[in-house]
């Protein structure tokens, strides 16, 4: 299978810097998780606070800042090559970025998947469920289906799992060869 049809997981490296790690102010934001529905969100949602740990121009340099809503939060880079791969499946959300001086670092937008796939394959995958339900909360081992992403659909939210943020191989390979540093992994080398 070529790379192109291989569908990707966009995660958090497992060395990133807990430094680095941003703080959703829930109190001055909207909902993070409205964020992960797979959909649009209302024009009324609140505009997110993220406030980090470390100066201004350690964070102008990353492309993908990790935080606590477990949603990407990106560079004009990484924002301009999802406009022009896939601008049909997401919404990209104005944030106040605040680094320790309290300097707000301007451009970064939240990743807001307007789509939603069934992507797990159940069968495949091993998980355990959130107590009394049928909802999953963590994975040993993940597969997808095969043919995850339709061919005209390039960034979705997994249905069963809506953390899994999925994207095509064809975004993948603009993203890298645009030089933007994003972790994007294959499923199977998934480290959970």
């Amino acid at each position: 299978m070529t790379e192109e049809a291989v569908t990707f997981l966009w995660t958090t490296p497992e060395d990133y810097p807990e430094e680095l790690i941003g703080e959703y102010q829930r109190e001055r934001s909207g909902d993070r998780f409205l964020m992960r529905r797979g959909e649009p969100l209302s024009d009324k949602f609140k505009t997110p606070v993220v406030c980090f740990p470390c100066p201004a121009p350690r964070l102008e340099s990353i492309d993908d800042l990790v935080n606590t809503a477990l949603t990407p939060l990106v560079s004009r880079r990484v924002q301009d090559i999802l406009r022009a791969v896939c601008p049909a499946d997401v919404q990209l959300v104005a944030a106040k970025v605040f680094a320790s001086d309290n300097r707000e670092v301007p451009d970064f937008k939240f990743v807001v998947a307007t789509k939603v796939v069934a992507g797990t394959d159940l069968r495949g995958s091993e998980y355990h469920l959130v107590p009394g339900t049928t909802e999953i909360m963590g994975f040993t081992k993940l597969r997808l289906r095969p043919n995850t992403l339709p061919p005209d659909i390039h960034l979705a939210r997994d249905s069963e799992y809506p953390a899994n943020l999925l994207l095509s191989g064809e975004l993948r390979r603009a993203l890298l060869e645009a030089g933007c540093r994003v972790t994007l992994v294959r499923a199977e080398d998934m480290t959970w």
